[in-house]
């Protein structure tokens, strides 16, 4: 089974509808606690990130941000 934990700013919410959605970014404070309860909620048993920022002219104008939501979230 599959949930989804998406801050749907680049995404789209209707590609995943079929699944448990959460909105939440995970660099935001209490993120990980969400997520844990969440996943617990659902039965999850694995977290694996497969999302990310990825617009290179933006990533080079604000790298501190993709770091952030890239590799910190």
């Amino acid at each position: 089974d599959v949930v989804v934990v998406d801050d749907f700013v680049t995404g789209s919410r209707e590609r995943v509808a079929e699944f448990p959605q959460l909105e939440l970014s995970l660099a935001a404070p209490g993120a990980a606690e969400a997520v844990a309860d969440f996943a617990r909620e659902h039965g999850a048993e694995a977290i694996i990130h497969f999302a990310g920022r990825k617009q290179v002219p933006e990533s080079v104008a604000q790298p501190l941000m993709y770091w952030n939501d890239n590799v910190a979230g």
